[in-house]
C-alpha cells in the first residue's frame, strides 16, 4: 500500500531539488501574477514593547502576527501580506 521510506533522509539535497523545481517552473513568479489586482492585506504592527520589560505576551503577539501574515499571504484570493511597522502614527 505504501512505498518504503528510508530512514536516511538528506534534507539539504531535498531542499535543493525543491528550489530547482521552483526555479524551473517559476512558482514564485506565478504566485505573484495570479494575485495581481486582488485586495492587499496589511497588518499594522506596533513597537515590540512600549513600556517596561519584554514579557511572554510580546513573544505570543509576534508569533500571532507571523502566523496571520503567513496565512493571509498563502490565501489564493489576496495579494501577499504586507507588514508595516506602526512605531509612529505619522510614518504612514
Amino acid at each position: 500500500m505504501f512505498n518504503p521510506v528510508s530512514s536516511r533522509v538528506n534534507f539539504p539535497q531535498n531542499e535543493e531539488k525543491q528550489l530547482e523545481f521552483w526555479k524551473q517552473n517559476q512558482i514564485f513568479e506565478k504566485s505573484v501574477t495570479n494575485r495581481e489586482g486582488k485586495p492587499r492585506f496589511v497588518l499594522y504592527e506596533g513597537p515590540p514593547t512600549a513600556n517596561g520589560s519584554p514579557g511572554i505576551h510580546h513573544v505570543l503577539a509576534r508569533a500571532y502576527k507571523d502566523i496571520i501574515t503567513r496565512y493571509k499571504g498563502d490565501e489564493r484570493l489576496l495579494r501577499p501580506a504586507h507588514r508595516r511597522l506602526g512605531y509612529s502614527w505619522f510614518a504612514r
